[in-house]
């Protein structure tokens, strides 16, 4: 071998250091994003197991009120058939259910509160009697 092709080699060598170099750096780099990445994630995933409990929390209280909705409705119905909220207001659910006052009172809390939420059709978001 002569002296050309060493120097060569060695330039090569040297090169090829250098590409490690910013190899590595570059594979640091990436390792830190997802290390970041990954912590987010894990702030993420803890948010929505927090969201999924107050959701949890909200299904029950949502069903106890309908129960107790339906228990003082019968109740009430038991004692005053013709009360004012039993009034049909002449349209129909989609299951045959006739709509009464009682319901325009659920329908007018449920829309204002919904306005508040953001949402901007709650007629939408609900059932909605024709």
């Amino acid at each position: 071998m002569d002296f050309e092709t060493l120097g060569a080699i060695s330039g090569m060598q040297n090169d090829l250091a250098s590409l490690r170099r910013v190899a590595q750096a570059e594979i640091d780099r990436l390792a830190r994003v997802a290390r970041e990445r990954n912590a987010e994630i894990a702030d993420l995933q803890a948010q929505v197991a927090q969201l999924q409990a107050a959701l949890a929390v909200e299904t029950a209280h949502r069903v106890g009120l309908l129960a107790q909705g339906r228990t003082l409705r019968a109740e009430l119905s038991k004692v005053s058939p013709n009360h004012v909220l039993f009034t049909k207001t002449g349209k129909v659910y989609s299951n045959g259910q006739a709509h009464i006052a009682l319901n325009v009172v659920f329908e007018n809390a449920f829309d204002d509160q919904a306005k508040k939420l953001g949402i901007k059709e709650p007629k939408k978001a609900r059932a909605d009697a024709k």
